[in-house]
C-alpha cells in the first residue's frame, strides 16, 4: 500500500482560503478595503472614539502602518464606512420608487431601513455622533449630504404616489418627507437615550399606520383598515 503519511500531512497544513501550500490567500487590495471599512463600522458601535489607526490595525491582524496602503489615515477609513452606509440607504430608496404602489414602496423602505439598523449597529452611534455634529468636520458635511439624498429620494416616492393618486395632493412631498425620516430617527434618539431599553420596532411601526393616515387622508385611511382614533 501506498504511504499517505504525506498527503494527510498537506491536508492538515491546509488552511481555510489557503493555497495549499500551508499559507492563507493573500488579499487583493480591495478585500483588504472591504474588511477594513467592515472593522471600522464594527468598532464605531462602541462610538467613533473607538475608531482609531491601531484599534482598526489590531482587529484585522496587521501593523498600523500597514493600513496607510489603503487608506490616506484614519478619517479616510471613517469616510468609506459613511460611504458604504449611504450606498445602502440609496439602493434602499431605488427600491423603493420601482415599487408599482409609492404606498408599498414607503412601507417597505421602512422596514428595509431597519434591517439595515439590525445590519449595521453602529449606524445610530454614527448619526448621533458629537464628532460629526463638531464645528466644519467633514463628517458633518457628509452627513448633510447624505440626509438631502435620502431626503430627495423619498419626496421623489411621495410625489409620485400623488401622480398615481394615492398620496393626497395638498401636501408638500419635501415636508413629508422630513416627516417620513423622523418616523425612524426620533425613536433611535429615544432607544439611545434609554440604552436599548425601548420598544424601536414596535413604535416605528405604528408610527407608520399614523403616518399613512397623514398621507392617503382620514377616510381613505379607515378604508384601508386604519383606525378612526
Amino acid at each position: 500500500m501506498a504511504d499517505s503519511s504525506g498527503n494527510d500531512r498537506k491536508k492538515r497544513n491546509r488552511r481555510p482560503g489557503g493555497n495549499g501550500n500551508g499559507r492563507a490567500r493573500r488579499m487583493s487590495g480591495e478585500e483588504r478595503r472591504e474588511q477594513i471599512v467592515r472593522s471600522v463600522l464594527k468598532l464605531a458601535e462602541g462610538g467613533l472614539k473607538a475608531v482609531t489607526v491601531a484599534s482598526v490595525a489590531q482587529d484585522v491582524g496587521l501593523v498600523p502602518s500597514a493600513l496607510y496602503r489603503h487608506f490616506g489615515g484614519r478619517d479616510d477609513m471613517v469616510r468609506a464606512a459613511f460611504a458604504v452606509l449611504r450606498g445602502e440607504l440609496e439602493k434602499n430608496l431605488t427600491r423603493a420608487l420601482t415599487e408599482s404602489s409609492a404606498l408599498e414602496g414607503m412601507e417597505k423602505l421602512l422596514a428595509r431601513q431597519m434591517t439595515l439598523l439590525r445590519a449595521y449597529p453602529a449606524m445610530p452611534r454614527l448619526i448621533f455622533s458629537d464628532e460629526v455634529l463638531a464645528g466644519d468636520n467633514p463628517l458633518r458635511l457628509l452627513m448633510i449630504e447624505a440626509q438631502d439624498r435620502v431626503a430627495r429620494g423619498i419626496a421623489a416616492v411621495v410625489a409620485r404616489g400623488q401622480e398615481l393618486g394615492e398620496v393626497r395632493g395638498d401636501l408638500s412631498p419635501a415636508d413629508l418627507a422630513v416627516i417620513f425620516m423622523g418616523q425612524l430617527l426620533m425613536p433611535l434618539h429615544m432607544k439611545r437615550l434609554r440604552r436599548g431599553e425601548y420598544d424601536l420596532e414596535g413604535q416605528v411601526e405604528r408610527n407608520w399606520l399614523a403616518f399613512r393616515r397623514l398621507l392617503v387622508g382620514p377616510e381613505a385611511a379607515i378604508a384601508m383598515g386604519g383606525s378612526e382614533s
